[in-house]
């Protein structure tokens, strides 16, 4: 596994291991989390727990789940 294929495997791991309702039981990672805040514009931006910016959503919408 190379470092661009890591996310791709970590998503089914924690796919598969939520199915058992127990990822840790599997050895599987927690999933991370991050803050959200609503920028000036109006866009979102997730924060990592340093205060880095991950992630910037210029257009967010609302999803069903």
């Amino acid at each position: 596994m190379t470092d661009d294929d890591s996310g791709a495997m970590r998503h089914r791991a924690w796919t598969i291991a939520a199915a058992f309702h127990e990822p840790a039981d599997y050895d599987v990672p927690s999933a991370p989390q991050f803050e959200g805040a609503v920028g000036d514009g109006g866009e979102l931006r997730l924060l990592d727990d340093d205060g880095r910016l991950v992630l910037t959503a210029g257009v967010p919408v609302r999803a069903r789940r």
